[in-house]
């Protein structure tokens, strides 16, 4: 192909990995496997982002291969297929970081975008295998940007209608499912040459099973959505800000289509159930109202760095510093930046504390962590399809896929260790030791990086709040599904003329 940016070998394994899969030829398959491994040890740059692309579609073929004999009489255990689908995972994001380094033209357009619009459904349905549903969705959002084409949209549609089934409020719901409806019917009638017929009919058969459930006129009648009021230009802008990327605490956030009826905080913790002679509120609606809280402000001060005053702050002025001469940055809103960032990592070890609690655990205070919780976690793991996607959160911090060096996350664990107790330097333009230390002792990072870092922290700890409210939605739900007698009381909203 005279224009491709890749190598003609990613081309040709393509086709053989398409052969074997058709066929269903597990053997040739890790054949296949074995063969570009080989091939990609040696060749680990842009032009071989298709090959990766091909050994992660395929690793999750193994890994279905794994789950369809997982018997209790066979080998196979939840372990190996974890492993198997966590190689498939970092063979897909590699195969995106590689993409993201190529220079695209008009020449290479078409071969750079065909590549990415199939790897962002593919990574978005093994983030969603996770049931990580924010990230899957995420990555449907942006192949559909790049050309609307069935595969993606009868994906969005297949996760919009798992996540309805696990919203607690009626109305998202309702918007959750109608939405996904919508989506299918897309997926069917799109006429495109990278969504087979195949699949075409299984997104049928999903939305005519929707509506002999709820029937089709309740599946198009549109939800009633009413706009948040706002006072002020600036609450204008900050919220529109938080909307676009995602970042506001509210399930419906989600939908690739934008609303101003989705420009609030309204995620919260539907019910916990309590002895009936517990005198105060359960503990839980006050852990989770701080970490709420703790996400906006991280939030906040992200969007005040990025949307600057263009005033030096007063309470730097006269402030005597020494000018080092290597760009290095020191203000106000850097220190914003990094306060952000400590504030919103922080955020997991309280989701862990609070499962700690609320999960009765038994972990002692002092070595509670979102990394030390799971060990204690995994027969409610396998009954709670929320804390296995917090745990696959975690995965991403500690694990290596496959035969990687380094977990997906590692950047960001390695940023927060130096911020809370070592020296970064943050400057103004790019630096070539990004996030590691130098001869002098100090990390040194740019502000663009910087703040790259912080945005992809603040939409993983949104998933995993969102998470953390479904977890605690299942765990209610098996813990009321006896014949008990069950007394509701209702609390309280805490009002916003208390927020001063």
């Amino acid at each position: 192909m005279k224009n491709s940016p890749f190598a003609s070998i990613c081309n040709e394994l393509a086709t053989e990995f398409d052969t074997a899969d058709i066929a269903r030829d597990i053997n040739k398959t890790q054949k296949l496997l074995k063969k570009a491994k080989n091939i990609l040890n040696d060749n680990d740059t842009p032009e071989y982002a298709p090959l990766f692309y091909s050994v992660g579609t395929s690793t999750t073929i193994l890994r279905d291969d794994l789950l369809r004999k997982s018997t209790a009489e066979n080998p196979y255990t939840d372990d190996e297929i974890i492993k198997t689908h966590s190689q498939a995972l970092w063979y897909f994001r590699h195969a995106e970081e590689l993409l993201n380094q190529i220079e695209v033209n008009k020449e290479n357009y078409p071969y750079v975008t065909g590549i990415r619009m199939i790897l962002y459904v593919n990574l978005g349905n093994a983030l969603n295998f996770c049931g990580r549903k924010c990230s899957a969705m995420d990555y449907y959002s942006k192949a559909t940007e790049l050309h609307p084409f069935g595969m993606a949209l009868g994906n969005i549609g297949n996760a919009l209608e798992n996540y309805a089934s696990l919203e607690g409020d009626e109305g998202h719901c309702a918007v959750l499912f109608r939405t996904a409806y919508k989506y299918y019917l897309e997926a069917e009638r799109a006429n495109d040459s990278y969504t087979y017929e195949e699949a075409k009919q299984g997104f049928s058969e999903k939305r005519k099973a929707m509506e002999s459930y709820f029937g089709e006129e309740n599946l198009k009648v549109q939800s009633e959505l009413i706009p948040v009021e706002m006072e002020s230009e600036m609450e204008v802008s900050y919220r529109k800000w938080c909307l676009t990327n995602h970042l506001f605490l509210n399930t419906l956030n989600d939908l690739p289509e934008l609303n101003e009826a989705f420009m609030q905080d309204i995620l919260q913790i539907t019910s916990i159930t309590t002895a009936i002679e517990q005198e105060n509120p359960p503990f839980v609606f006050e852990m989770f109202n701080q970490i709420k809280e703790e996400y906006i402000y991280g939030r906040y001060l992200l969007y005040e760095v990025i949307n600057p005053s263009g005033k030096v702050h007063f309470a730097d002025k006269e402030t005597h510093l020494e000018d080092t001469l290597n760009y290095s940055g020191h203000s106000i809103r850097i220190e914003k930046l990094k306060t952000a960032y400590r504030t919103l990592y922080s955020i997991f070890d309280r989701i862990a504390f609070l499962l700690n609690a609320y999960l009765e655990l038994g972990i002692v205070e002092q070595k509670v962590n979102f990394d030390s919780i799971w060990s204690r976690l995994k027969e409610k793991e396998a009954k709670n399809i929320a804390l296995s996607a917090l745990h696959w959160i975690d995965r991403d911090f500690k694990e290596k896929f496959g035969n990687a060096g380094a977990p997906h996350t590692k950047k960001i664990k390695m940023l927060r260790n130096a911020l809370e107790h070592k020296f970064v330097s943050v400057h103004m333009f790019s630096t070539e030791s990004d996030v590691k230390i130098g001869k002098d002792y100090i990390y040194r990072i740019s502000e663009e990086n910087l703040i790259e870092y912080t945005m992809d922290l603040l939409k993983l700890i949104r998933e995993a709040v969102i998470e953390l409210t479904i977890a605690i939605r299942i765990e209610e739900k098996q813990r009321n599904s006896s014949e008990k007698k069950v007394l509701q009381m209702s609390m309280m909203e805490y009002l916003d003329e208390f927020k001063i």
